[in-house]
Order: structure tokens, then C-alpha cells, then sequence
């Protein structure tokens, strides 16, 4: 069995709760399983957040958007919308160009009207 089928097989997606100025933000995150590996690919784009989700567009817009799959541990706060790896550095933050290692797969992101999403496996720039 692939890697890719393996990882699409095994990912288990999660909803985390994040608190930030007073609301709950639910960041999608995957979580690989026995013997998955992340694809290899790289995406390069902007960083938006809109309808309550994080995504990462080419041209900077709605309309090439692709929701985001964060890592587990991954959390976000808001004002001004950020990510923040498991040990509490931001890692991202809204407006911000990107370069993203992971891979696109056809799943939807929970709480993200989408019909496809990118696995983020590394933040490899962050200009």
C-alpha cells in the first residue's frame, strides 16, 4: 500500500478547541497513523484566515484557497490570527507568505467548506 493510501487510510482528524479574544476557534489537525509517512510536496502562498479557518492561497485571495490540516499539538490564537506549534511559538500568522511541506489530499478539513485539503507538515519559510 502507498504511503498516500496509507496516510489517507490512517489520518484520524481532530477538532481542537482554541480560546482566543473570547471566542473558540477550531483548528483541524491530522494525526498520521502506523507506518503513514507525509507526502513530499511544497505549496507556497499566503496565509488567510476566513470563515473560522486557516488556508493558504497562491494568489493571495479567496479564490484559489486550499484549507489547511495542522499537525497534532498545533493550536491558533486570535487578534491577530496565528499559529502556534505544540510548544507555543508562532509558527504563522495571517498575511504572512509561506512555504508549506505536506501534500494535498481529497478530504474535506473539519469546520472548513472545502473539498480538499493540504496536510502541513512543515513550515518550511515564513517571509
Amino acid at each position: 500500500m502507498s504511503i498516500r493510501r496509507q496516510l489517507l487510510v490512517a489520518c484520524l482528524l481532530t477538532i481542537v478547541p482554541v480560546m482566543g479574544c473570547g471566542r473558540a476557534l477550531n483548528l483541524p489537525t491530522w494525526s498520521p497513523g502506523p507506518n503513514a509517512g507525509l507526502p513530499g510536496a511544497l505549496i507556497e502562498g499566503t496565509l488567510l484566515f476566513e470563515d473560522a479557518c486557516f488556508w493558504i492561497s497562491r494568489s493571495g485571495t479567496s479564490a484559489d484557497r486550499v484549507a489547511l490540516l495542522w499537525p497534532p499539538g498545533t493550536t491558533a490564537v486570535l487578534d491577530p490570527p496565528r499559529v502556534l506549534d505544540a510548544g507555543g511559538s508562532v509558527i504563522a500568522q495571517a498575511g504572512r507568505r509561506l512555504e508549506i511541506g505536506g501534500g494535498f489530499v481529497e478530504m474535506a478539513a473539519p469546520g472548513c467548506a472545502t473539498g480538499g485539503a493540504w496536510l502541513v507538515g512543515e513550515i518550511i519559510e515564513d517571509r
